[in-house]
């Protein structure tokens, strides 16, 4: 089989006997949750007509976002934790996940508190403004 080269320095189309990396089952993994979704006629947005507070209209799924922001954050985090202090790291996270769960908020359903910002919006200030101190 020929793959095109992953690593820097091969050029063009290079024989291989191993078969895709990560990459590729992430991609016909997500291929399949799309096809199954359209088939079966499936909304791309949430509900959550059972929630703490009902929502029955769509709206967008931001505990995925969140997840994906945790899992980049995660990542962040080990790689400065391999070249800063414990503190310069603890700072990171509060300043990173205080901006994400900031922007998260505004595509949320929920009651402003103060200022227009909801009540997560406001922790998020308060965590990013530690952590920027």
């Amino acid at each position: 089989m020929y793959f095109f080269a992953e690593h820097p320095g091969e050029i063009g189309l290079q024989q291989r006997t191993s078969g895709f990396t990560w990459y590729g089952g992430f991609l016909a993994g997500t291929a399949a949750a799309v096809v199954i979704i359209r088939r079966h006629r499936l909304p791309l947005r949430m509900v959550f007509p059972n929630g703490v507070v009902p929502i029955d209209v769509a709206v967008q799924p931001t505990p995925l976002y969140e997840a994906l922001v945790a899992f980049a954050l995660a990542g962040l985090l080990w790689w400065l934790g391999r070249r800063a202090r414990p503190v310069v790291v603890f700072a990171a996270y509060l300043v990173g996940s205080g901006a994400a769960r900031f922007a998260v908020e505004w595509l949320r359903v929920n009651r402003p508190v103060l200022a227009g910002l909801t009540a997560p919006q406001l922790w998020s200030v308060a965590a990013v403004a530690v952590g920027w101190a």
